[in-house]
């Protein structure tokens, strides 16, 4: 489908994969002994550049964000389609309506924790959320506003927000998807409302919020039917966890997740469901060139940046190794 276009982007993206925290890397900023020990892990891959401007570990957060803010700029010049650049970023747009309408109903200021990596500005995003003018919103994106603020009239609370801005970002995810036509991308998009959709189910059950509550939420476009999820929301999880494996495919994945809900541990989630993700991105290292090239690297980064933000954290806080060891993600 997608053909010498991506011969350029894809070896840009192949030289940049190689720089990419490997298993090495990690289990050195793991061992090192102190926080300025970890930090300098970072002179033999793609963040050496942002060390300069870093003067001590605990302000490691800044050369991510610069790197990340590089990364986006880098992938506008060489992508040659619009929709695969709206495709990426999307996350950091619904992430900024998230904030805004949590600080609308809270009337707190959480401007410090907004994105600039989005398709949409966050001033342009504050000003229509916030005072109702439209300064330039992306239609589809006002779309999602509006009906996000018709729903939150009847419940304001975070749970709510959090799950509903999520269904209608993946709403608007397999729009875009549609348009790149890509088996690949279809498949990740498919996955992640996958996991979208258990975490609900076993979150809305956990706060004892009603079936129709769920219903509410749910994001359609998974290979889990939302039949499963009504019908066994008043279920042991046993009965459920036995039809995942039909529509998953990942054995570990549902292992993982059952003994995440024995042991009263649901804050491992976050955990399995990235992992689960990471093992869909490793499939791209088999395609020549194309869009998923480009797609499993920008995501297996963002995957890297959550790996040196739980290392170096755990470091500058003093926290052993070993546990430290067992909060990293699966890499790519």
């Amino acid at each position: 489908m997608f053909n010498e276009e991506y011969l350029f982007t894809t070896g840009v993206i192949r030289s940049r994969e190689a720089k990419l925290l490997n298993s090495v890397d990690i289990e050195r900023m793991v061992d090192a002994k102190t926080a300025e020990e970890a930090l300098k892990v970072f002179n033999d891959t793609d963040y050496a550049d942002e060390l300069p401007d870093i003067e001590k570990p605990e302000d490691f957060n800044q050369g991510l964000l610069h790197d990340q803010k590089q990364a986006r700029d880098l992938l506008e010049k060489i992508i040659p389609d619009r929709t695969l650049i709206k495709f990426l970023f999307l996350r950091y747009d619904y992430h900024n309506i998230k904030l805004l309408f949590k600080a609308k109903f809270s009337g707190q200021e959480l401007d410090k924790y907004a994105s600039d990596l989005g398709n949409v500005s966050y001033d342009i995003l504050k000003t229509y959320i916030l005072k109702e003018e439209d300064k330039g919103v992306l239609p589809e994106i006002k779309g999602s506003i509006d009906r996000a603020r018709e729903a939150f009239e009847k419940d304001q609370t975070p749970f709510f927000i959090d799950l509903f801005l999520d269904k209608e970002y993946y709403r608007l995810l397999r729009e875009l998807t549609e348009k790149l036509k890509c088996e690949f991308v279809v498949g990740l998009v498919s996955d992640q409302i996958d996991m979208v959709n258990v975490d609900a189910f076993l979150r809305v059950r956990e706060m004892a919020r009603p079936l129709e509550f769920l219903e509410r939420v749910l994001v359609e476009g998974g290979a889990i039917p939302q039949s499963i999820f009504l019908e066994y929301f008043e279920k042991p999880e046993e009965e459920f966890f036995r039809h995942l494996p039909r529509y998953l495919g990942d054995r570990k994945f549902q292992q993982e997740l059952e003994e995440s809900i024995e042991a009263r541990e649901s804050y491992r989630r976050g955990k399995i469901f990235e992992e689960y993700e990471v093992r869909h991105l490793g499939r791209a290292k088999f395609i020549a060139y194309g869009p998923e090239v480009v797609v499993a690297y920008y995501l297996a980064k963002n995957n890297a940046i959550r790996n040196i933000r739980l290392i170096m954290t755990g470091k500058v806080n003093g926290i052993p190794a070993n546990e430290i060891r067992q909060r990293v993600r699966e890499i790519y």
